[in-house]
């Protein structure tokens, strides 16, 4: 594995979903996020994927911008856990703010691809 080369990658996916996520792109979040994805919210809500990009989809998850920082990015063979702090500007179901999180990323590359298959975030005080 040339971890220099994966880091640049994982780094590349980190930006396009982040993009994705305040853009609304579905397309590009599909791509990303495995079959099997597990996204925990910083609220607590734990969605699947088809779940999560139905709420891109409907509105009723908007980011209106997605900053993250501090990004840590470590491989153990074909798998990366990344962690950061993510300041989201969001509306969900209806409800409008600016959350700060610090968050746990796990990609799985699979096919030569890296996935998303964990997200776990937790709130942080602002």
């Amino acid at each position: 594995m040339n971890t220099t080369a994966d880091e640049q990658q994982i780094r590349a996916l980190e930006s396009r979903r982040f993009r994705a996520m305040v853009e609304s792109d579905t397309t590009t979040l599909a791509a990303i996020f495995a079959d099997d994805m597990s996204y925990a919210h910083a609220g607590g809500l734990l969605q699947n994927k088809q779940e999560l990009l139905g709420s891109i989809s409907s509105g009723d998850l908007k980011c209106k911008s997605f900053d993250a920082s501090d990004i840590k990015v470590r491989f153990y063979g074909n798998t990366s856990v990344v962690s950061g702090i993510a300041d989201v500007n969001v509306k969900f179901l209806g409800r409008e703010g600016t959350i700060r999180f610090r968050y746990l990323e796990v990609y799985v590359k699979q096919n030569n691809t890296w996935q998303i298959v964990a997200w776990q975030s937790a709130r942080l005080p602002r």
